[in-house]
């Protein structure tokens, strides 16, 4: 029995203030920590220093990154799926009243490979070819770096909630277009 494991993944977390977060201090926290315990270097191929940042690489540049400050709300229902998940609805029982009251939030998202994976199979569709599912250890790759970069994120800031993990359950418009 062969299993499928979701290629992209996105956590939210959520912010009171529309006082952007310092995306660069998380960029360079992660880039040292990343380097420094796991060996892993990425490379950073855009980033406005203020807003977002994207970057790939990791373990055989398999994972990219990218992560975006909106500074605005978002309509609850790009939440549904968060709203709807179990696991966020025993560990954050208010997460509706929290979505609610948000007034920013920092996208955090990973994917696979070095483009996102839509692009990818849209080429590939063009060649006639299709892609391999990704596997568990890849799966369990993009969690731990997603989970690193929400604790970094937390750790600069204090959002008001993290919603998450959720695979894409965002359903609003970003760089990503995920």
């Amino acid at each position: 029995m062969s299993r499928s494991f979701p290629s992209a993944m996105q956590v939210a977390l959520l912010y009171d203030s529309t006082d952007a977060i310092d995306v660069d201090a998380l960029l360079a926290a992660f880039l040292k920590s990343e380097l420094n315990t796991s060996g892993y270097g990425y490379n950073v191929v855009e980033a406005d220093g203020r807003t977002y940042f994207r970057c790939f690489g990791g373990r055989d540049s398999r994972v990219i990154i990218l992560v975006e400050w909106v500074n605005r709300p978002t309509a609850r229902a790009n939440f549904d799926g968060a709203l709807s998940s179990g696991f966020n609805q025993i560990s954050v029982p208010d997460a509706a009243a929290l979505i609610d009251r948000h007034r920013g939030l920092l996208l955090i998202n990973v994917d696979r490979g070095a483009v996102p994976l839509g692009e990818v199979q849209t080429l590939m569709a063009q060649m006639g070819m299709s892609q391999a599912a990704p596997s568990l250890p890849q799966y369990q790759e993009r969690l731990r770096v997603m989970g690193l970069l929400a604790a970094m994120a937390t750790d600069i800031s204090k959002p008001t909630c993290r919603t998450g993990p959720t695979p894409t359950f965002w359903r609003g418009r970003n760089r990503s277009g995920i």
